[in-house]
């Protein structure tokens, strides 16, 4: 929870504002950083299989791929699971997910996202980069466009019989595409670049990834992190549920009658055999000669 980003706002109208334009300049910042052509250290998978090349402009081949987002719980939209999984470049099998369930103190505010996932994401690359810096990935795929109104003019385009379409603002500029991963498939999935890669190097790797319609490192974030989600569920499912099978034992020694004998748990057992063999070092013996079947992997009997 030490990576849980916290607002300051307090529902304050006035704070807002001021959050939002601090918020503003920070964006201002950072966009003048912003480096939207090839500025990276190693050879994309399709560059990388000729070896005269990559001896020739001295660069490795990429190894590591990453995936990251942040799902919410549709019962508490505070709570969210950020998950980080990194495939190797080679096979485009998982060799490293790093988790964390955590609850944002900071709300939803359109053209502010980053400033209320971003923190998580950070954090969880951070962990990794001190405890697994082996398999640290050199390019990440971020799940999520972070232009909506290039999403929306993307979507209106008709690109049902394309493979891929570029949009092309008044200015010349092109600020993403469309690209329908595969060939069955006439759904596209919406590409746009971060940060030291450029637009065409960025549709290559979607391309390299792609299996199917989801490129690789965001289809196994979402699988591993359904896991996670639900892993995070089952564990408290069983926590509850062992404080209702206590409260039940408790309330069967009560309806026991009298001089008839009472329900104790033994410990943790295999199967219905070892279930029996303490009931029978107990000296229990249920009416009918036979132990009461484990639940939960806890033996019970009557005594």
């Amino acid at each position: 929870m030490d990576n849980t980003p916290r607002f300051s706002g307090g529902g304050d109208d006035c704070e807002l504002m001021q959050q939002k334009q601090e918020w503003a300049k920070t964006q201002d910042m950072l966009k003048s950083k912003l480096i939207l052509e090839d500025d990276f250290g190693w050879n994309l998978p399709s560059m990388g299989s000729n070896s005269d090349q990559s001896n020739a402009n001295n660069k490795g081949n990429l190894k590591y791929i990453g995936g990251v987002d942040i799902s919410f719980s549709k019962e508490d939209p505070s709570t969210a699971c950020a998950a980080l999984v990194v495939l190797d470049a080679g096979t485009l099998e998982v060799v490293h997910e790093e988790f964390d369930v955590v609850r944002l103190q900071v709300p939803y505010i359109p053209g502010f996202l980053a400033f209320r996932e971003a923190p998580i994401l950070l954090g969880l690359l951070e962990k990794m980069k001190t405890n697994n810096q082996h398999f640290y990935p050199q390019l990440h795929h971020v799940d999520g466009l972070n232009q909506s109104e290039l999403r929306r003019q993307l979507e209106a385009k008709e690109n049902c019989n394309k493979e891929l379409i570029l949009l092309t603002g008044q200015s010349g500029t092109t600020w993403g595409a469309a690209m329908c991963s595969c060939p069955s498939l006439s759904k596209p999935i919406y590409i746009s670049v971060g940060h030291r890669i450029s637009l065409d190097s960025a549709i290559g790797i979607v391309k390299f990834c792609s299996n199917y319609r989801i490129p690789e490192p965001i289809r196994q974030k979402s699988i591993q992190q359904w896991v996670a989600i639900n892993s995070e569920m089952a564990a408290t499912f069983s926590s509850v549920m062992w404080k209702i099978l206590v409260i039940a034992v408790a309330i069967a020694a009560l309806l026991i009658p009298s001089g008839e004998g009472k329900f104790v748990c033994r410990g943790k057992c295999e199967d219905i055999r070892d279930c029996d063999n303490w009931c029978k070092t107990a000296g229990g013996y249920p009416q009918g000669g036979q132990c009461v079947p484990p639940l939960y992997q806890f033996c019970c009997c009557i005594e």
